[in-house]
């Protein structure tokens, strides 16, 4: 007889997590040999549209409410009781629940529960202290913890104390589903820097304080006028980061709130480069994409990137980001670059998402 799964994501909430948790879903969903029991989901648009696809699949969902804060606190706290039958458990929800004597698989997407994070608000550093103490308290049930880089693993080695029976394994996830690279990529501009001819960057990132928007502060003049035609940010225009970016950076952004993710390619399509500014990621779906379509990254030279892109990309240096941000643009249009995207995109796209859900059935 088959085991019985229950698969938990009921604060899968993030853009960037939907979506490779809804395409993780989706390939556990479609393989005959798991039998799911039910799926614990948010009870948001995003999610009720995903179920749909799947009529004959039992999904039970959590409110999402101004006590959203609270009833997670709970679910975490208390035991999460499951069906008898019920022998395997995968949360794709950064935290493992408190649940007995099942094999519980839990997926860790956030990289701020290492507790790399320094310049951020002290109502953020509460939550994160909060998030670890709850995930050591209940990494006790835990048989497997599945991260999406080697640099992940490490982190959470060095920060945490985990029990010896954990198993840590680290698996690297392909594009998203329905992101059609090669349609986009036929529909890219191939514009090269000159001095008479100014960039159009894309940002794709939501409104979290890690993500940097407010680095574009420290842009000088100079390049804002010589270099940048404009910025396109998936933030409202009306957000307080928004607010807090300099008027003549202001000028040119185009902000156009967060996107579907329907939406997105054709913005890669309309741009020179991808900007991405995050002080920390445990993965960076933007990276992966902009790497696929061979499209220039301005990132910074932080372990995350590396760990896509390598050591020997042409990062961004904030310490002194005039000079670096110019460099950076001459560099990552030079036919070097396009040669070293072109390798790093055959690896990115030979990547398969029935080797991702075995890391979660084995």
């Amino acid at each position: 007889m088959k085991e019985s799964t229950v698969i938990h994501l009921t604060n899968v909430l993030g853009t960037g997590s939907k979506i490779l948790s809804s395409d993780l879903l989706d390939e556990l969903l479609n393989d005959s040999s798991i039998v799911i029991k039910y799926i614990h989901l948010p009870n948001v648009k995003f999610w009720r549209d995903f179920a749909k696809n799947y009529p004959n699949k039992q999904f039970v969902y959590k409110n999402i409410d101004k006590f959203r804060s609270l009833t997670r606190l709970s679910e975490l706290l208390f035991t999460y009781n499951l069906p008898h039958d019920v022998s395997r458990l995968i949360v794709l929800g950064d935290i493992p629940l408190k649940a007995k004597k099942v094999k519980q698989i839990v997926l860790l997407q956030t990289p701020h529960i290492t507790n790399k994070l320094k310049k951020i608000s002290f109502k953020l550093k509460c939550k994160f202290t909060l998030l670890r103490f709850l995930f050591r308290k209940n990494s006790k049930y835990v048989s497997k913890l599945i991260v999406q880089t080697k640099l992940m693993k490490d982190e959470v080695e060095s920060s945490m104390i985990l029990p010896l029976k954990i198993n840590i394994e680290v698996v690297l996830f392909p594009l998203p589903k329905n992101f059609n690279f090669t349609n986009s990529i036929k529909k890219i501009k191939s514009k090269k820097n000159k001095p008479d001819e100014k960039l159009d960057f894309f940002y794709p990132a939501a409104l979290y304080e890690h993500k940097n928007h407010l680095f574009l502060n420290t842009i000088s003049d100079k390049t804002l006028d010589n270099v940048i035609n404009n910025i396109v940010l998936t933030i409202d225009s009306n957000s307080a980061i928004a607010q807090q970016i300099k008027k003549n950076v202001f000028k040119k952004i185009i902000f156009v709130g967060n996107l579907e993710y329907a939406n997105i390619p054709a913005r890669y399509e309309e741009c020179d480069a991808v900007l991405f500014l995050s002080n920390d990621e445990s993965f960076g779906i933007p990276l992966l994409e902009a790497a696929a379509l061979k499209l220039p990254i301005i990132v910074p030279n932080l372990p995350y990137a590396k760990t896509i892109l390598g050591d020997n990309y042409p990062y961004l240096y904030t310490a002194n980001c005039e000079i670096s941000f110019n460099l950076v643009i001459n560099n990552l249009f030079s036919a070097c670059h396009e040669n070293y995207m072109s390798a790093l995109q055959h690896d990115i796209t030979s990547r398969k998402w029935t080797d991702v859900s075995k890391a979660f059935t084995l």
